[in-house]
Order: C-alpha cells, then structure tokens, then sequence
C-alpha cells in the first residue's frame, strides 16, 4: 500500500522562500522533479537536474531531463531510503547551479481523490513595489524584475506590469517568485 511522503523544499540559499509538497512513495524522482519545477517557476527548456542523497549535492542518483528521461528519473521514492531526519539536496540547471534542501517531514495515508505529487503550502508573500512608481509617488506592487536594470544598477529593480510594458519592453524581465 502505497503512503504519502511529506517534504518541505527550499532554496538552499534562501530558505525563506519553500514550498510543502507530498508525493506517494510509489511515485519517482522524476515526478518529484517536474513537482519540483512547477513549484518553483524553473524553466522547463533545456535544464538538467538531479536529487542527491544528502544536502552535499554530491554523488547524485542520476540526472533527470527536462521531458522527465534520464538515468535517475525513474527511481522511486520508497527505494532512496528516506526516514526521519533525511534532508536531500536537489540542484536545477547544472550551469546555474540552483540548489535545494528537501527537509523530509513525515508520512501520511494516500488520501482519495488527490492528485500526487502536490503543492499543499507555501511561504508567505512579501511584495515588492516597483521602482519606477516610486520615483513618480505612486506605490505599485511588483510582479516582475528587469534582469538588465538590475544588472546595471548593481541592485534587484523591481517593476509593476504597467511598467515592464512601456519601460522594459526590450529588456528581460522574470517573474517574482514568491
């Protein structure tokens, strides 16, 4: 009888921002990947990843593809030993190198009618406002950050859509995650 295991994920280097997520132990790394990249936004184009059996992120179980292939993403859950205490490490993109920690929280019953893995909660929002309004006295929340203001202001500039249409319309621009 398949069970539900219980993580709670993180950026490695920002842990504030995490997201819980429950996937049945019958399941594989590689639904817990595509979980993985739901949840926090991660291209799906062209990034290999990996899940690795302790936060080191060494000696990995094998990559998984963007389509869900590769040499570790039909490891099931129940075979990577996981019990009380384990953390896995997780990295997206092996260029950028975006790391996580899988804190594994505990077990639960499958529940009927639910769809495995799942997202069950997430840190809380914090918004930011966007530069440009601010300059004009206007106080707009930020959906995005212009990668080449930031990258020229030395400094993350946040930007409200009304913004990122007539001033960033030629930059690149990403998504805030939350």
């Amino acid at each position: 009888m398949a069970q539900v295991y219980v993580f709670k994920s993180a950026f490695k280097h920002r842990k504030t921002l995490w997201r819980r997520i429950e996937i049945r132990d019958d399941q594989t790394l590689g639904d817990l990947d595509s979980i993985m990249r739901d949840a926090f936004k991660h291209d799906d184009s062209d990034h290999l990843s990996e899940f690795y059996p302790d936060q080191s992120c060494r000696n990995g179980f094998g990559e998984i593809d963007p389509d869900g292939g590769g040499s570790g993403a039909d490891i099931k859950l129940r075979k990577i030993g996981v019990c009380e205490g384990t953390k896995l490490g997780y990295v997206y993109d092996f260029g950028d190198y975006i790391e996580h920690i899988l804190a594994f929280e505990g077990v639960k019953n499958v529940e009927e009618n639910v769809k495995y893995p799942r997202i069950t909660d997430k840190s809380k929002t914090k918004n930011h406002y966007c530069d440009s309004c601010k300059e004009k006295g206007k106080k707009s929340v930020a959906t995005y950050v212009c990668v080449d203001c930031s990258d020229d202001a030395e400094k993350t500039v946040y930007v409200c859509e009304e913004c990122a249409e007539k001033e960033h319309e030629d930059h690149q621009i990403e998504d805030i995650l939350f």
